[in-house]
């Protein structure tokens, strides 16, 4: 099992390394991301991580939760943000070249997911 690097560990105030005992595989964990992230599967260079995070703000307060990271790297997937245009198209258009999937180690869930450029 892979440590997490600083990028991840950087994603919660507190994250540790989990042994995976009792939990989703990485195999399910990579097979709950690739449904709701296909694109991301067939660009990215995937690394994933076993993690216990503790208060991750971003993750909206979940708190000592076991959470497969799945990090992809190598990305070129257009983002749009806010706000949008009269004609509803967006005002700005982006590349994320890194996403991060977080899976419920323990539900096997689907979580989040967010896209840096």
């Amino acid at each position: 099992m892979l440590a997490p690097p600083p990028d991840v560990l950087a994603l919660g105030t507190e994250v540790t390394p989990l042994d995976p005992k009792g939990l989703i595989s990485l195999d399910q964990a990579l097979d709950v991301a690739r449904r709701e992230y296909p694109d991301v599967f067939q660009q990215g260079h995937i690394d994933a991580y076993l993690v216990e995070l503790t208060d991750p703000s971003q993750l909206g307060g979940l708190q000592d939760r076991p959470i497969w990271v799945i990090k992809a790297t190598g990305l070129s997937l257009d983002i749009f943000s806010a706000p949008m245009l009269p004609d509803g198209t967006p005002s700005d258009v982006g590349k994320a070249t890194l996403a991060y999937i977080y899976v419920d180690a323990v539900t096997g869930e689907w979580l989040t997911a967010s896209f840096h450029e």
